[in-house]
């Protein structure tokens, strides 16, 4: 399976995320975020629930959370 991150379209080979210049790709494709661009979002998501309350604390330190595993 092809894994790819959904924002900068890299894919993960080896535990490394690199840039492919294809078209297309052969084979089932499951979509995640690479590290770069999972702290960007977790950070936009981070600032939105900002200030919204201590039940929407668990957002704040997104951020800074380690990137997802897939």
């Amino acid at each position: 399976m092809i894994i790819q991150c959904c924002k900068c379209k890299k894919i993960r080979h080896e535990r490394k995320w690199i840039r492919v210049l294809l078209d297309g790709l052969d084979g089932p494709v499951s979509h995640t975020y690479c590290p770069v661009c999972y702290r960007e979002f977790a950070a936009q998501i981070a600032n939105e629930f900002k200030g919204r309350g201590p039940e929407n604390s668990r957002f704040y330190d997104l951020a800074g959370a380690a990137s997802p595993s897939a």
